[in-house]
């Protein structure tokens, strides 16, 4: 669920290119239960509206189907850390310190602290 909280109107400055710059925050996540309009995806005419369900991260945390999902991703994070410790690794302290913060959040059980994670570091 994304909440805005600024617009900025910019049409001036882009001759009308841009109308309005909005920041936003996720607030809380949802669960996607279907595309009301999922054939604007190919043509990107619009945005796609969807059917949501605003889920309880306590809630999230508890699932087990969540944790099991989480597999992948922690195992790619896993292989990652391994090859960033050779000592001809490709990867900046920076971006070994991410995967760190990354594997610790999963550690949490749920997607939305690694969500958090990845974000604040875009």
């Amino acid at each position: 669920l994304y909440e805005i909280v600024r617009v900025q109107d910019v049409a001036d400055e882009t001759n009308g290119r841009y109308q309005l710059v909005c920041n936003h925050l996720v607030s809380k996540p949802v669960k996607i239960t279907s595309i009301v309009n999922p054939s604007d995806f190919e043509t990107r005419a619009t945005y796609l509206r969807a059917h949501a369900q605003i889920v309880d991260a306590a809630e999230d945390i508890k699932s087990s189907d969540s944790l099991s999902n989480l597999k992948p991703l922690d195992d790619l994070l896993r292989l990652l850390q391994q090859n960033a410790t050779i000592p001809s690794s490709p990867y900046t302290s920076a971006e070994k310190s991410l995967i760190d913060r990354l594997l610790m959040a999963m550690a949490e059980g749920s997607i939305w602290p690694v969500v958090q994670v990845w974000i604040s570091n875009l």
